[in-house]
């Protein structure tokens, strides 16, 4: 998948997240996440709006 695919449309996936708010919380849990379903929940698609 495309970065720009990502970024680009309202309907992608970053369209409905905001940038630095993910990059912030990615960041964060990163760390946390010890297992491959940990690091997978922390993927963009994987987000909710605003949780």
């Amino acid at each position: 998948m495309e970065l720009r695919t990502l970024t680009s449309s309202p309907r992608g996936i970053m369209g409905r997240l905001q940038p630095y708010q993910y990059i912030h919380d990615l960041l964060s849990q990163l760390p946390y996440a010890e297992t491959v379903e940990e690091i997978e929940a922390l993927l963009p698609w994987n987000i909710r709006k605003n949780k």
